[in-house]
Order: structure tokens, then C-alpha cells, then sequence
């Protein structure tokens, strides 16, 4: 794990004793570190509005999936692995929302997704799939996040820090680029929203904010500047590039918003809310509603994963290895939770040398038992709502 995704999932006070960059401070001081009204008095919208957010976010992800079959083609195979994810965990974050508001809009709009994928397969007429979806997602849009909390500046800021600093954002993606090139496609996609948030904000900037607010965007850009993948070594370019100037923009539009940003300044407080939220969701997986709370689970795992992963990982691996299992047994967690997907492919391989080792001579493998387990929601979400009440008290709740 590198020192600033560390940095960003610590808490203010480890913060202040393991690093001293500003980008760090910035992240972890207090919302009224400036003497102004307590950060209780200001908007919280990842508090008060956690799963409108997530749905926003999902959403925001097919769109940015759709501009990226758009703009490359033909498709990487590695971009086309990330495409599928819009009927698939993007779609999990709003689909249980949407079923129950439009079973038929849901319907549509979930084929439509597929057919993209289907034409970006057989070569056929991606641009008419693309064009049908993108008119499905709009009215979709429309239909689960109130316009009213859709124009709200903080709510839109908040859409724009998760832009620049959560997973598959600005900052995270030109990072992932080291490791799978075309991440950074995501990136692009991602500031080009960013800059769209800012402009609706920036008017209200006074003169240095607004003056460090472009020079952070200026960075960015300068990053970001071709549509695909950069040479890195031609450009001497670092995994950490990309990191504080998405983590300066995302302090300037704090301040200028006047709201509260960033729900990981207390673990307490976030690890409480998003077991509190686990908890409702395992009442609605026993009724039934299994895409409505696989929903809450998203918005759960969107949170745990940017805020809470990384601290708990380094200080109780067990627990947040248990954590990370029993929500990928829920939801789509490789997006979610960095390291995900190489934790599991490493107990995969655990579990196969064991087996091997056990074998007596001559006998063959039986590899039955590596089929990944299948469990109702209803049967795993409770254990997962009781590790994550170990996880309150072990952040010190």
C-alpha cells in the first residue's frame, strides 16, 4: 500500500503523528479548522445523504463507461473488462431503486446497458446501443435523484470530491495507470466531470481560491493531457502525481461550499453510521429485497473501502479481510476495496497449495470444492453487520 492512500484513510489525529505533507493536513483537519461554524452546522451530504450519493455515483459511472466506448475505439480488452461493469456493479449501486419505482424503465435500461456490451463484442452498431442507453440512464436519472438535491451545491460538491479522490477518480486512476494502463481513461472521463462541478462553484470562490483552484486544474490537465495512456517513463511521471493536486481541489471546494467533505476525519462516527446502514440493509434482504439492499451494501462498501479499508488493514487484517469477504459475498467489492481482488486470489492459492500438499500419492485433485460459495443475502449480512460492530469498537467506538 503506498504512504498517500494511507494518508487518506487515517484519522486526523494519526494523521498529525505519520505525516506532515499539507495535502494530508488539509484532509484531516477539522471543517471549522478556521474558526468558523462547527462542522456540525455545515451540510454533511455523505452523512445526510449516503445512498442518493452512491445511486449519483453509480449513475455517473455508466455515464463515464459510455464516453469511454465513445472515444476508444477499437476497445482495449482491458477497458472492455471495465465496461461490463455498468450492468453489473454500477447498476447494483440504483437498480433496486429504480426497479421500484419503474419496473419497466429498469428492465429497459439494464438490457440496453447489456446490448452496449453485446455490440462492442460482435462489432455491430455500438453508437445506436450507446445512444438508447444514454436516453434510458437520463430518464433514470431523473426519476431517482430529487432535482431539488440534484441542483444543491453541496450535494454536487460532494459528487465532485468523490470525482477527484475516490475510487476510480482522478487521483486513484492515474495511480492504477502504473499497474493497468488504460485506468487512466477513467481519470480523463473523471476530470472532465470535475471541471463541470467546479464551474458551478467556482463563482463563489473569492480570488485565492479561485486562483489555486486553477492552478490545481492546470496540474491535472497537464497530467491528463492525451486521450490515451501516457508513455510514464518518456514523461517521468509517478503513481503519486495526480495525488495532491485532486486532494487540493477537493479542500478548495470544501471551503468554498462551506459544508463538511470528507466523513473519514472521524472513524468513530463513519464506522457507527455504515454499520448502522448494514443493519437496515440485512432487515431488507430478510423481506426479500435483495437489489434494494444490495444497494445499502454499495453505499457501505463505497465508504469502507475509500475511508476505513486501509487503516483497519494495517492495524486488524483479520477483521477487515473477514469484512472484505462477506461483502464480496454480497456485492462486487474489486471496485470497491483496493486490494480486494488480490487478497482473494491470494486465499485461492493458499487454499489450492494446501489441498495439493494434502493429496496422498497418486491421487488426483478433486477441485469441486474451489467453486466460490453461493449464500443468500439474507444469511450473510447479519455476520457482516456483526463484524463491522467489531470494527466500531476496535477504531475506538
Amino acid at each position: 500500500m503506498n504512504t498517500s492512500r494511507l494518508v487518506r484513510a487515517l484519522g486526523a489525529g494519526v494523521i498529525a503523528t505519520c505525516m506532515t505533507s499539507g495535502a494530508a493536513l488539509l484532509m484531516a483537519q477539522p471543517a471549522d479548522a478556521g474558526g468558523g461554524a462547527p462542522a456540525a452546522a455545515k451540510p454533511e451530504p455523505f452523512y445526510e445523504h449516503t445512498l442518493d450519493l452512491s445511486r449519483a455515483f453509480g449513475l455517473g459511472m455508466v455515464e463515464r463507461r459510455l464516453s469511454l466506448v465513445e472515444r476508444h475505439q477499437p476497445l482495449a480488452y482491458e477497458l472492455f473488462v471495465e465496461i461490463t461493469e455498468m450492468a453489473v456493479a454500477d447498476f447494483g449501486r440504483f437498480g433496486g431503486s429504480l426497479r421500484a419505482k419503474d419496473a419497466a424503465l429498469h428492465q429497459e435500461l439494464f438490457g440496453a446497458l447489456w446490448a452496449v456490451v453485446k455490440a462492442i463484442q460482435t462489432a455491430t452498431d455500438a453508437p445506436a446501443s450507446i445512444a438508447k442507453a444514454r436516453e434510458l440512464l437520463a430518464r433514470s436519472k431523473d426519476l431517482l435523484i430529487d432535482p431539488a438535491l440534484a441542483r444543491n451545491e453541496a450535494f454536487r460538491a460532494a459528487m465532485a470530491i468523490d470525482l477527484l479522490v475516490a475510487g476510480e477518480g482522478v487521483g486513484e486512476a492515474f495511480e492504477e495507470m502504473f499497474i493497468s494502463p488504460w485506468q487512466y481513461a477513467n481519470g480523463v472521463v473523471a476530470l472532465e466531470r470535475v471541471k463541470e462541478h467546479w464551474a458551478t462553484i467556482e463563482g463563489r470562490a473569492g480570488e485565492t481560491a479561485k486562483t489555486e483552484g486553477r492552478a490545481a486544474l492546470a496540474t491535472l490537465d497537464d497530467l491528463y493531457r492525451t486521450a490515451d495512456p501516457p508513455d510514464v517513463r518518456a514523461r517521468r511521471l509517478t503513481a503519486e502525481d495526480a495525488e495532491a493536486p485532486a486532494q487540493r481541489l477537493a479542500g478548495i471546494i470544501e471551503e468554498v461550499v462551506a459544508a463538511d467533505l470528507f466523513p473519514g476525519r472521524d472513524f468513530v462516527r463513519l464506522a457507527k453510521h455504515i454499520h448502522g446502514i448494514t443493519l437496515e440493509a440485512c432487515a431488507v434482504y430478510d423481506n426479500g429485497e435483495d437489489d434494494i439492499a444490495d444497494e445499502m451494501i454499495y453505499a457501505v462498501g463505497h465508504h469502507y473501502g475509500n475511508q476505513i479499508a486501509a487503516f483497519l488493514e494495517l492495524t486488524e487484517p483479520q477483521l477487515h479481510a473477514g469484512i472484505v469477504e462477506l461483502m464480496g459475498m454480497l456485492v462486487e467489492v474489486d471496485d470497491l476495496i483496493e486490494g480486494a481482488e488480490a487478497a482473494e486470489l491470494e486465499r485461492e492459492r493458499k487454499k489450492y497449495e494446501a489441498a495439493v500438499a494434502a493429496l496422498r500419492p497418486g491421487q488426483m485433485l478433486d477441485d469441486d470444492d474451489d467453486e466460490e460459495a453461493d449464500a443468500p443475502g439474507w444469511a450473510v449480512c447479519p455476520d457482516l453487520e456483526y463484524l463491522l460492530s467489531i470494527a466500531v469498537t476496535k477504531l475506538g467506538g
